[in-house]
């Protein structure tokens, strides 16, 4: 992970990790998914004040930390059991200050993904990319939709 330099830089850098970073077979562009995993008892999560200035300050440290992925197609994916009062407001802020969209994925859509992608290796790659091109919520049926046209 990368630093931040806000306040919040230590506790958040624990929190969110580049997971994959490469080329994909047939892709134009090398990539970089940011992934940051969400974790509330009892509760499902939703993006704060404080949360959206946290991701935009981590974004753009990343951009500066790592000048040779900045020519990268970037996603930043934020994992949760649940998601509540998704503002559009705020994905677009963050979108606006960094030029980069933000996926909100529940981990059982996420298994649900890893598990097409198991299931058929050979899944177009610019099809999943379209996936984590999506500002806002990734439901199953997108997934279907995008993946296998249903």
């Amino acid at each position: 992970t990368h630093c931040i330099s806000s306040a919040a830089s230590d506790v958040y850098k624990r929190q969110v990790d580049v997971i994959a970073r490469g080329y994909g077979y047939g892709m134009s562009k090398p990539y970089v998914l940011l992934v940051d995993c969400k974790s509330r008892k009892n509760a499902d999560y939703k993006i704060n004040a404080g949360d959206e200035r946290t991701i935009i300050e981590y974004i753009k440290s990343f951009l500066y930390d790592s000048p040779r992925d900045r020519a990268s197609d970037i996603y930043f994916l934020i994992v949760s059991s649940g998601f509540r009062d998704i503002e559009e407001k705020a994905l677009r802020k963050i979108k606006a200050e960094t030029n980069i969209d933000t996926i909100l994925i529940t981990i059982e859509t996420l298994l649900f993904l890893l598990s097409l992608k198991l299931q058929k290796w050979d899944l177009d790659i610019e099809k999943m990319k379209n996936i984590f091109q999506t500002r806002g919520i990734v439901t199953k049926e997108f997934i279907q939709e995008q993946l296998i046209g249903r």
